[in-house]
């Protein structure tokens, strides 16, 4: 909620020890906490899908005055409300929002115009804060909150729906969390903190509700990515619960000695916990298929099922205990101000992880340390001109569904077997619907070929507490981080700053499946190759190089330029995670006979690669009286695209040695060719430019001031329309190109593969950027004047303004009050009765 947000920290690089469980950056959020003056605020956005422009593949748009259909549509009414209990002694602050936007699905069809339909994401969220004053020195706090979103037609990313079939009519996910919190002042240089923190997340009703084969097995095309038929997921089984726990404390010590010491230090104990019965279906079953499927009647798609399409079985055979994935850490971190003209950072931070999957087996038990150095030096004194630089290792959590990929409970099977029946084509008078051939497959699969028990055509299998296992030294994955940096003040009225950055990965997870290791599963009789699931460096590689530089310019008192640019590059041969999922596993210790990494894991471009990410922007205050605040502010935005591949899956155990000679029970798996270099295609450059204006309206009242304001913001102003997200679809042998030896032959654009007749093309409405997007927020603030009071964004409680006092026009800050860790820190205050704001940096 806009209004309840105190301040927001960003930390892109050089992170004290203090932070941990990242491999990136950090963003802290901190809310408001009350005050000794009553203030509130009332805030409505609203959107309509008219107003808004269209991609080229937009069917329809509708200017309804009821708010309630497609696009970005929505009315989001919010509100907060600021005060005290007990003067000096007991805040409290509140805030509220209820939400409803309703924006566009869109119905699968090859030409790219499949008939949209509404989708809504309804949401109420309720938040509270209490914060007492124990003495003058210590302080309690209290935080509530309670979220709960409803999705209607929802579908997941990754596979949008051919028919409504596959939609989820709808599905709720209730979030709520609180924390005890405590601050003492301990002696003028000695301060506690500590917190204590619960979150509970669920899925509730999420997927299809069928349990029969034919109406509650989803169909994937992976030719088209598309689903229908059913929806993923099971919405009748439990729900699913991801929920943390946090245990956390830490002092700061404030010494002198060769200099100045700003020292914390302190443990963190945060604990992952999981419980999901994780059915991909309500059937427990899901059919993929290779062979072109009949969509000639748009939402309407009929199923073609040919040898080798896949049956996988997914049920979920053991009900789930419950996980708990813990990190237990320590770190110190000390700011040592040498002199005036050299600070360095050096910290260390120890984390521990301790973990058991949701079948209760111990899984996890390793540890790491990480550096944390990093050194500033002013140049001359004055501010001016500082060099940084830095080096530090950071260790991700422990991924919840990597180590819980080897529990006996909660985990579906995964099982894919080939099909090897007859021909079988819905819509025709055999089989005249979907349900009627997805029946006969199942027939076929059961009566014919025997069953989940017959491992013949079984190309991969995941059997729960089995295949794959835990390594019992399984360990976090981490980033090692350099940095060199200047800053450059450009007189009283800006700054410039460039920042190199260089991060290199290592301990990946990966599967290992190797000959001679085999397991046998006593629930289905089945005997498969042992998988392990371990970390792996040798063949594997992850670097991101990045230049960045920022800019920030004041002309005058009303105008403000900005702008910040970043060049980089993220290359190797293993992304690592997934957005859905984060971390995952590698499959380049599984079955290693049968792939050549040239080919199978060659290096490029990664996924996250972008090279150019550039934004500039100009704020110009209008008006700026006692009465009327009139601002306009503009951004450009410039990123250029992202990388994709040309690749398909391949058979490649007819050209290797026979499996069973090498002691390998199960046929190896399709393997992934690449046709093309890693990253040798890239989507469209997006170039979008946004409009901002701000005006609001204040009347004195009551002691305070009443601020109207209206807020209407543009983005995307000109409509630019670059493709995203295109369609990567490869012809290959499955397709009936013609074979070839991927260890002997190269193969031939035109004769043993070539692009998808719409690869590099859009296929919905998401596929493009987001078209031009008109927003407006109008609402009103009341803002008291006087110590205690709220005022644009910094609440001063009157304990901490103990000592302060202005001489000769400067700040000066009460004991206590630390800028640790800022590059810049700003005091803010409000004089009686004007309530002009005052800034120094």
């Amino acid at each position: 909620i806009e209004d309840a947000i105190l301040e927001t920290t960003t930390i892109t690089s050089s992170a004290s020890a203090e932070y941990g469980r990242f491999s990136g950056g950090v963003v802290n959020v901190v809310t408001k906490t009350g005050g000794n003056k009553f203030s509130g605020s009332f805030r409505v956005n609203v959107a309509n899908e008219a107003w808004n422009g269209e991609t080229p593949l937009t069917t329809s748009q509708e200017d309804k005055n009821n708010y309630i259909y497609e696009g970005t549509f929505g009315y989001i009414y919010e509100g907060t409300f600021v005060g005290y209990i007990l003067r000096d002694a007991l805040w409290f602050f509140l805030a509220g929002r209820d939400s409803s936007n309703t924006f566009s699905g869109q119905i699968y069809i090859p030409s790219g115009d499949g008939e949209q339909f509404p989708r809504s994401r309804t949401e109420t969220r309720y938040e509270g804060r209490l914060t007492g004053s124990i003495g003058p020195n210590h302080r309690l706090g209290f935080y509530y909150v309670d979220r709960e979103a409803v999705d209607k037609n929802y579908y997941p990313s990754w596979g949008p729906p051919a028919e409504y079939a596959a939609v989820d009519p709808e599905r709720s996910l209730p979030n709520t969390g609180w924390n005890l919190n405590y601050t003492g002042v301990l002696s003028s240089n000695f301060f506690l903190e500590g917190l204590y923190s619960e979150r509970e997340f669920q899925f509730i009703g999420s997927g299809g509700d069928d349990p029969t084969l034919a109406g509650g097995t989803p169909v994937y095309d992976y030719l088209d990515y598309t689903i229908f038929n059913a929806p993923w997921f099971c919405g009748s089984c439990p729900p699913e619960e991801r929920s943390n726990q946090n245990f956390w404390a830490k002092a700061s010590w404030f010494v002198s000695g060769a200099g100045t010491h700003d020292l914390v230090f302190g443990f963190d104990v945060f604990d992952d916990i999981r419980k999901a019965d994780n059915w991909q279906s309500s059937s427990g079953f899901n059919l993929g298929t290779w062979t072109p499927q009949d969509y000639s009647t748009p939402g309407a798609p009929l199923a073609s099922f040919t040898a080798d399409d896949y049956i996988i079985y997914s049920s979920v055979p053991t009900p789930s205990e419950g996980n708990s994935f813990k990190t237990n850490s320590l770190f110190v971190n000390d700011t040592w101000r040498i002199n005036d003209k050299l600070t360095v950072n050096l910290g260390a931070r120890y984390d521990a992880n301790d973990g058991s999957d949701q079948g209760g087996a111990k899984v996890v038990d390793d540890s790491r340390i990480s550096p944390r150095l990093s050194a500033s030096y002013d140049l001359k004194g004055d501010g001016k001109i500082i060099l940084t630089g830095g080096y530090s290792r950071y260790v991700v959590g422990m991924s919840n569904g990597v180590a819980d990929a080897g529990a006996s409970a909660g985990n579906p099977y995964y099982n894919i077997y080939l099909y090897d029946g007859p021909d079988i084509v819905a819509g025709t008078d055999a089989y005249p619907t979907n349900g009627a051939a997805i029946d006969a497959i199942f027939d076929h699969f059961f009566n014919v070929y025997g069953g989940i028990a017959n491992t013949d055509l079984l190309v991969y299998a995941y059997v729960p507490g089995l295949s794959p296992q835990v390594s019992a030294s399984l360990r976090s994955p981490y980033g090692d981080e350099a940095t060199i940096g200047a800053s450059f003040r450009l007189g009283t009225r800006g700054v410039l700053r460039a920042d190199w950055v260089y991060r290199n990965y290592g301990d990946f997870y990966a599967n290992s499946i190797v000959p001679g290791r085999s397991v046998t599963d006593e629930l289905t009789g089945l005997t498969v190759d042992l998988g392990e699931t371990v970390n792996f460096d040798q063949e594997l590689e992850r670097t991101y190089n990045a230049l960045m530089a920022r800019f920030d310019y004041r002309i005058g008192s009303r105008w403000n330029i900005g702008g910040n640019y970043t060049w980089s590059q993220a290359k190797g041969n293993v992304n690592g995670e997934t957005a859905g999922s984060g971390p995952v596993t590698n499959n380049i210790l599984a079955y290693q006979e049968y792939k050549d990494p040239s080919w199978n894991s060659p290096v490029g471009f990664l996924n996250t690669d972008q090279t150019h990410k550039f934004r500039a922007w100009v704020s110009w205050d209008v008006i700026s009286s006692n009465h009327n605040n009139l601002n306009i502010s503009l951004l450009q935005n410039l990123f250029s695209g992202t990388p994709y591949s040309a690749s398909q899956s391949i058979s490649t155990v007819e050209y290797g040695p026979d499996p069973s000679d090498l002691g390998y029970v199960q046929t190896p798996p399709f393997m992934t060719y690449f046709f093309s270099d890693r990253g040798a295609f890239r989507t469209e450059n997006v170039s979008s430019t946004d409009l901002a204006i701000n005006y609001s309206f204040f009347v004195n009242i009551a002691g305070g001031q009443l601020e109207l304001f209206v807020q209407p913001e543009v983005t995307n102003i000109f409509n630019e329309s670059a493709v995203v997200t295109p369609n990567t679809t490869i012809a290959g042998p499955r397709q009936g190109m013609e074979a070839f030896n991927p260890f002997t032959e190269t193969p031939v654009q035109g004769v043993n593969w070539d692009f998808g007749p719409s690869f590099g093309e859009p296929q919905s409405t998401t596929a493009f950027q987001l078209p031009r997007t008109v927003r407006v927020s109008f609402g009103l603030r009341f803002i008291p004047f006087g110590p205690g009071a709220l005022h644009r964004g910094l609440f001063l409680q009157p304990a901490y303004l103990t000592g302060f006092r202005r001489e000769a026009g400067e700040a000066r800050c009460p004991v206590g009050f630390s800028t640790r860790g800022a590059r810049s820190a700003y005091l803010w205050y409000v004089e009686h009765p004007e309530a002009r704001i005052h800034r120094w940096v």
